[in-house]
């Protein structure tokens, strides 16, 4: 089963999620921002992989979590 509607259909979501409260909540001097990676080589991906379940074409291979975790602590 290709899982690239699923994988595009929640990033999708996500962001709108974080475009919708970040204006109530940077009133309250809260900054609110998404990081979204292609694919990241985690458990959850890896059990994918292993179910037999298609990840989206990225034309990349997978990031690590190490290459993602500086860009989410960017953030003050």
């Amino acid at each position: 089963m290709p899982i690239a509607p699923i994988y595009a259909a929640t990033k999708a979501a996500l962001v709108h999620f974080v475009r919708s409260a970040a204006p109530g909540l940077a009133r309250r001097g809260v900054r609110v921002c998404a990081v979204c990676p292609q694919p990241v080589d985690t458990p959850m991906v890896q059990s994918m992989v292993s179910a037999g379940l298609e990840l989206p074409e990225t034309g990349a291979s997978l990031l690590t979590p190490e290459r993602v975790r500086p860009h989410s602590a960017r953030f003050d």
